[in-house]
């Protein structure tokens, strides 16, 4: 019997060999399958990352390219090119305007245009639809710095009644809030135009104070005074000349904790008064000419260590 049943399972064994091999062999080719699918997966992925990255680096080296080739063209046109009619003026700096306001200090060539603009012969009615473009492409693009930036940090506007009779030219008319250290954790406070009494509350650890110091009204700008004072001892106290050609991603007070503080002036009216705009935002935000500071690098670096060295202290300890 027990021979029987060895010749049985021997005969299975025998005859189970050939299915073994089949299953081996299957299971070969389906491991070289998947294998071979993952790898032209893989590799088809590798050329698509590849063939994007070099897509985009050729389109940001031609937008380059382009840019700088608009700027030498430029700025060879206000230079050097002294028979450029106004006109052409102008537009070269509308077009440096809406291109690289974010990267270039425009400031002087605006109000060397302006200045071009005044000395023309007064009988020109073309002087006043020159100053009004002027004005517009310095707002518009002001206006889109400052949506840019609040997304980052806050925004506070107000009014200044600088040519009211009873106004005194040398009190101004100042200013006041309060915001944490930080522009990120800054969050939507309510304020007025007359906020130069509130206080500090959680969280407000910066306190900002801007004062109208007097106004020039042929130039159609202001002399401003801003003060920022912080829990953590900071005292800044500038004075700065202000106008519609001064933009907040460039035209800005360096802060403590690489903030940055910028005002705007939106309107200017001979009756109503000034609309001024505080933007109170991240130094990551400024422009690329804006380089940090080596102490901010610094306090950066120190504060990046601090929050890793708290997220591995364990509870208790």
């Amino acid at each position: 019997m027990a021979e029987k049943e060895k010749r049985l399972w021997q005969k299975i064994y025998e005859g189970s060999k050939p299915f073994g091999a089949l299953l081996t062999a299957a299971f070969l080719a389906l491991l070289g399958f998947i294998t071979s699918n993952y790898l032209s997966t893989k590799q088809e992925r590798d050329t698509e990352y590849k063939l994007y990255t070099e897509l985009t680096s050729k389109r940001e080296e031609s937008d380059t390219n382009l840019r700088q080739q608009m700027l030498s063209l430029m700025m060879n046109k206000f230079l050097n090119d002294t028979k450029a009619d106004m006109e052409q003026q102008v537009l070269g700096l509308e077009l440096l305007a809406r291109n690289f306001h974010e990267s270039l200090e425009l400031s002087p060539l605006f109000n060397h245009v302006r200045r071009e603009i005044e000395a023309r012969p007064n009988t020109d009615r073309k002087n006043q639809d020159f100053m009004l473009r002027l004005k517009r492409v310095a707002t518009d693009m002001a206006g889109k710095q400052i949506e840019t930036l609040q997304g980052a940090g806050q925004t506070r506007e107000w009014h200044v009644d600088i040519f009211s009779p009873d106004q005194d030219p040398g009190t101004g008319s100042a200013f006041r809030h309060c915001f944490p250290l930080h522009a990120k954790d800054a969050v939507e406070q309510t304020s007025d135009a007359d906020t130069d009494a509130q206080q500090p509350g959680p969280g407000s650890e910066r306190c900002i104070r801007v004062e109208v110091l007097n106004f020039d009204v042929p130039d159609e700008r202001l002399r401003v005074r801003l003060q920022s004072s912080t829990t953590e001892g900071e005292r800044i106290d500038v004075n700065f000349w202000l106008d519609y050609f001064d933009f907040p991603m460039v035209n800005n007070t360096h802060l403590s904790d690489a903030q940055r503080c910028a005002i705007v002036l939106k309107n200017l009216d001979h009756e109503s008064g000034a609309d001024l705009a505080l933007v109170y935002f991240p130094g990551s935000y400024a422009s690329l000419r804006d380089k940090p500071y080596i102490d901010e690098i610094l306090n950066d670096l120190k504060s990046e260590a601090s929050r890793g060295a708290g997220h591995t202290k364990k509870p208790g300890k």
